[in-house]
């Protein structure tokens, strides 16, 4: 059961690398690719506007400026330890006592803004936002969903308390002092 488990776990987190990867290729390519659009422009002969050609220039340093920002984001901690658990940041798992535990994407990420928010009531919009990049619609509850299947997952083994709080009328917190590992 723990090579399944363990199988799951390596082809998910291959999954979300590629995912990552070709995210980070993805955007890097678009900025590329407008940087390129604004040097033919401010390099044609037609162009002869200055106050305009100032406004491509900032463009420039702060396309650059992000493509340097999304690289420095690899510097974070990756391992993040509270009660029993660790999550594995860059591996994208969960650890229960250093065994693998199965957890979906939208789970993992929801988990990881958790963790990095610990003891901060977090909305289940900025929840949302934050792991999956999307606003939720007004009556969008899968935020609700994830948390359930998180705190089935998580009080298993730390049943003194409850790990994830639900704050009436704003949100949910994770309960639970985080050290970086």
């Amino acid at each position: 059961q723990k090579q399944a488990v363990l199988k799951k776990t390596i082809a998910r987190r291959s999954t979300a690398l590629q995912r990552e990867a070709e995210a980070h290729q993805n955007a890097i390519a678009v900025l590329e690719e407008s940087q390129n659009c604004i040097r033919k422009i401010t390099d044609s002969s037609e162009f002869d506007n200055r106050e305009a050609g100032k406004d491509l220039a900032k463009i420039l340093a702060q396309s650059e400026a992000l493509i340097h920002q999304a690289d420095a984001t690899n510097s974070r901690p990756t391992r993040y330890k509270f009660g029993s658990w660790q999550l594995d940041i860059k591996n994208r798992v969960l650890l229960d006592d250093a065994n693998p535990v199965s957890l979906s994407p939208t789970e993992f990420d929801l988990l990881s803004v958790m963790v990095r928010n610990s003891r901060q009531v977090l909305s289940r919009d900025q929840l949302l936002k934050q792991a999956r990049g999307r606003v939720p619609g007004p009556h969008d509850r899968s935020v609700d969903v994830h948390v359930a299947k998180l705190r089935k997952i998580l009080n298993r083994s730390d049943c003194d308390s409850p790990v994830i709080l639900t704050v009436r009328n704003s949100g949910y917190m994770l309960a639970r002092d985080v050290s970086i590992s």
